[in-house]
């Protein structure tokens, strides 16, 4: 496919007490963004508030109120805008039994 988005990995990694929280670009998955660990937790059966904000090329991501990570993607057009810019949201798992509820989308400005 020919969509240019973000991914923004946060799990266990083996010890739920140091997850690992990544931001790619993505197509393709390279390069890394950004990469923190050990802020928050990931524990099954708990319920976690998860907020991202992006505004031209900063993501804020936030878990319980916590900002986790606040990068800049630097990867730009020839205009000097951010190239994932379009404004799609999606979702991806990977062998888990998560579920999303709640989820409220809006623009912040024009």
């Amino acid at each position: 496919h020919n969509l240019a988005g973000y991914i923004i990995t946060h799990l266990a990694n083996g010890n739920p007490n140091n997850p690992r929280y990544r931001l790619r670009g993505t197509p393709p998955f390279d390069p890394l963004l950004h990469e923190v660990s050990g802020i928050s937790d990931v524990v099954v059966g708990k319920t976690y508030r998860i907020e991202i904000e992006k505004i031209q090329n900063r993501i804020v991501y936030a878990v319980n109120g916590t900002v986790v990570f606040d990068a800049t993607d630097d990867n730009t057009d020839r205009k000097n805008n951010p190239v994932r810019n379009s404004g799609l949201i999606g979702f991806r798992t990977w062998s888990t039994h998560l579920w999303w509820d709640n989820l409220k989308v809006t623009r912040l400005f024009d």
